[in-house]
């Protein structure tokens, strides 16, 4: 019989008492239900969730279906007969759907807890591995597809007023498998590294695999290359000056064949000159007209609007992958369209009419991708959002403390930021987003690190300036994403916006989630913004239509850096001439933990002699380290007297140096005849 001691006790309450039993899990999950209302009200979900969404097994019938899915496996090691294999088909099959509902929550605790032990997934017979899961390391390419919603009550179409909720869908392609990637939802797990958030190839270690979902820790994702289109600049079929060619897909069903905008005015809404209000005219005004500088261009933007197709496709089925590949097949077999394939193009958008199965999904697009998606509209304010996202771009966030402006307990409101298109605005990017699409040069951003006061002149974020325009003042590192519970930011971004004459002032973390700031207030001029928990203070001086004056105090949390720490143990040790000596060398970065915002301090270790000496060796296990600040690594130190080494004492001196910090400690070696 193949049973874990853990069940065995189980089993054995459920022999003798399975009333009880299940009183006592009930009980639990209540409690656990009234801990977790607790926890989502003070910290809310990363993604929130959607309509139609399944909800998670009560843990009661959960432990029941996964104790009778391990008694079937007994029961079919003692008997293989026809009639226990297919109860254990039906038990496996029980006990996936549970689990799979629990990797979809990213509830890694439960998952843990419904887990097959080795011997019993080796017990599985071959024809039902498929129904119980495994824990593998898996390495493909990632893909993340974020979907913009509308409130409820808003009706999907070419009036889209505003995003309101989000949906990330993280995908992993294996071989030609793919999956959807879910990740753990425990207390104190790290956020995903920002650029594991785009379209890269990336490795999974301990990934628990159950048909075609994946759960997995998000510390357990590592980034092997970067694909995004950011990266990869400008797309095979960019011409001179950096355009990138986009083809517009318009596809309806066979039982909706809804033409919601024609292909003229489509081609207006993306391409057209003659007014501001396109996609191409506001992307030129995002760069300053630098459309050379900006990498993987999206501006200027030339392409292809397509007539419509009809495919053959599900009533209520919004499942994005088979739209676009029918769609795609469509255009290409219509002799009227001249499509010359999807590989002659950069971006692909494909626009196709609402149902049911979409819910309030109005826009969506792969981060760092290649693919936008339109539902039941052709809105420019949604297709400048999503080709933001096409760029790697995340959301623009607010944020609201219990304290303002910031405190131990903060809220983040995904789409918050009024004053960007990546929010719930029509305004142009915030000065973090303008910096990462290298609309912004060297010469327009300050990082102020230093202790003390500065007074500085931002000019306005609207034009194009060779002054400075963005201020980004570093706090405390190592800390999570906001909103978590009890974590500060860890940077201020400042910029000035002349049209309105506000200051306004954003918080996010490093390297994360600059990628995603939270817009904490807009100043007016004499009002102050005080970080009382980073010591960063921002007053608004004054105004003119073109610039602002700012004052700037950093106090002492300010990146400070100290000569590091270096002890011996032993500090001194005694042999004979020939005998290797070894000693522990403890290194320690001094610096505030500010510093590492500003880089990861690396150090040389070296031990010298004080003296003459011939024949001696001293020998490091590593000659440097990388020290993040307030941190200490322990070392190996050999040191070996040549054989002939008269008796005495010798000093040498161990040193820890990173130009101009440098620690010293002095070890010595007794030799004795």
């Amino acid at each position: 019989m193949i049973i874990s001691q853990r069940q065995k006790g189980v089993f054995l309450a459920l022999a003798v008492g399975l009333t009880l039993v299940l009183a006592v899990v009930v009980y639990n999950a209540t409690f656990r239900a009234f801990v977790d209302d607790l926890v989502v009200d003070e910290t809310p979900p990363a993604i929130v969730a959607t309509d139609g969404e399944e909800v998670e097994t009560p843990v009661a019938e959960a432990e029941v279906i996964n104790l009778a899915a391990i008694q079937s496996i007994v029961a079919y090691q003692a008997s293989r007969d026809e009639t226990t294999i297919a109860n254990l088909k039906n038990q496996l099959q029980a006990r996936r759907v549970v689990l799979t509902k629990a990797i979809k929550k990213g509830n890694l605790p439960d998952v843990r807890k419904y887990s097959l032990s080795s011997e019993q997934l080796a017990a599985v017979p071959v024809e039902l591995v498929g129904e119980v899961e495994k824990t593998t390391a898996l390495t493909g390419e990632w893909r993340s597809t974020h979907q913009d919603l509308v409130s409820s009550g808003e009706k999907v179409n070419n009036n889209v007023s505003k995003f309101v909720r989000t949906k990330n869908q993280r995908r992993l392609i294996v071989g030609g498998q793919e999956y959807a990637v879910y990740l753990s939802r425990e207390a104190n797990q790290p956020e995903l590294p920002l650029k594991v958030g785009r379209h890269a190839s990336v490795s999974i270690k301990g990934a628990v695999v159950l048909g075609d979902n994946i759960l997995s820790e998000p510390a357990n994702i590592v980034q092997t290359a970067d694909l995004s289109l950011a990266v990869a600049g400008p797309g095979p079929n960019a011409v001179a000056g950096g355009v990138t060619k986009v083809a517009v897909v318009l596809a309806n069903f066979q039982n909706n064949r809804q033409q919601f905008v024609s292909p003229a005015v489509a081609r207006e809404t993306m391409f057209g000159t003659a007014t501001a209000n396109t996609v191409q005219k506001w992307y030129e005004r995002q760069s300053f007209g630098l459309n050379n500088k900006f990498v993987g261009v999206l501006s200027p933007i030339q392409g292809d609007v397509f007539p419509w197709v009809t495919v053959n496709h599900p009533a209520n089925d919004c499942s994005l992958d088979p739209i676009t590949t029918k769609a795609l097949a469509a255009v290409a077999a219509d002799p009227n369209a001249r499509f010359p394939g999807a590989a002659a193009y950069d971006v692909i958008i494909v626009a196709f009419p609402w149902n049911r199965g979409c819910g309030q999904f109005a826009g969506g697009a792969n981060v760092g991708g290649n693919r936008i998606w339109l539902v039941g509209n052709f809105n420019l304010r949604v297709l400048l959002h999503e080709m933001g996202h096409i760029k790697g771009l995340d959301h623009a966030n607010s944020v609201k403390c219990s304290e303002p402006p910031l405190s131990r307990v903060c809220r983040s409101t995904e789409y918050g930021d009024p004053l960007s298109v990546m929010g719930h605005g029509n305004d142009q990017f915030g000065g973090f987003h303008l910096g990462t699409l290298g609309y912004l040069a060297p010469a327009n951003i300050e990082v102020i690190g230093r202790i003390g006061t500065s007074t500085v002149t931002l000019d306005r974020l609207e034009e194009r300036s060779a002054n400075l325009q963005y201020l980004r003042v570093p706090t405390e590192p190592n800390q999570s994403l906001l909103p978590i519970v009890g974590q500060a930011p860890q940077e201020i971004q400042v910029e000035y916006r002349g049209q309105s004459g506000k200051l306004i002032i954003r918080a996010a973390t490093i390297p994360r989630s600059a990628a995603k700031p939270h817009l904490v207030s807009p100043l007016s001029v004499g009002d102050v913004f005080e970080d009382k928990r980073s010591g960063v203070k921002v007053k608004f001086l004054s105004k003119t239509i073109g610039q602002a004056t700012v004052e700037v105090t950093v106090t002492e949390k300010t990146c400070v850096r100290t000569d590091p720490a270096i002890t011996v143990s032993p500090d001194s040790q005694v042999g004979r001439g020939g005998q290797a000596l070894t000693y522990d060398l403890k290194v320690t970065n001094n610096n505030n933990r500010r510093c590492q915002l500003v880089e990861l301090d690396n150090y040389s270790v070296r031990a010298l002699s004080t003296q003459q000496l011939n024949g001696w060796t001293a020998v490091l296990d590593k000659p440097s380290v990388s020290l993040p600040p307030k941190e200490t690594k322990t070392l190996k130190l050999t040191v070996t007297p040549p054989a002939n080494a008269a008796a005495g004492y010798y000093e040498y001196e161990a040193q820890i140096s990173r130009d101009p910090l440098v620690g010293k400690m002095k070890l010595y070696a007794v030799v004795i005849p």
